[in-house]
């Protein structure tokens, strides 16, 4: 990789809730199988994918492969804004698992953030 790196969250839609209290509906972890298949779809692109955590998993890579695979532009990374990335790139069978992809505003702490 040669340019700049982004990472994005990538939010599945959740699961049958269960035993879940109907408020906490939304927090049901997806099917195994939905899971699997939204993280190869970004790998098979060319994100290098984190574990799914909860209803989540992070996807990174290059900023010319998020405007090629997803047709987005990441902008403001430094900014104290969250980004939402449109799903209309992703293929059929992907898009009705995930609710959305999000790239979060830094910390306003930490390194070069006094």
């Amino acid at each position: 990789m040669t340019g700049h790196v982004s990472t994005a969250l990538v939010v599945l839609r959740p699961g049958p809730a269960g035993e879940l209290p109907p408020e906490r509906a939304l927090e049901a972890p997806p099917d195994l199988m939905s899971s699997a298949l939204a993280v190869q779809w970004f790998q098979d692109q060319g994100f290098q994918t984190g574990p799914v955590v909860g209803i989540s998993f992070a996807i990174t890579g290059e900023e010319d492969l998020f405007r090629s695979a997803l047709g987005a532009t990441i902008s403001g990374l430094k900014t104290a804004v969250e980004q939402q990335l449109p799903l209309e790139a992703l293929a059929d069978h992907v898009r009705p698992l995930i609710d959305a992809i999000v790239v979060t505003a830094p910390p306003d702490f930490g390194p070069g953030n006094p």
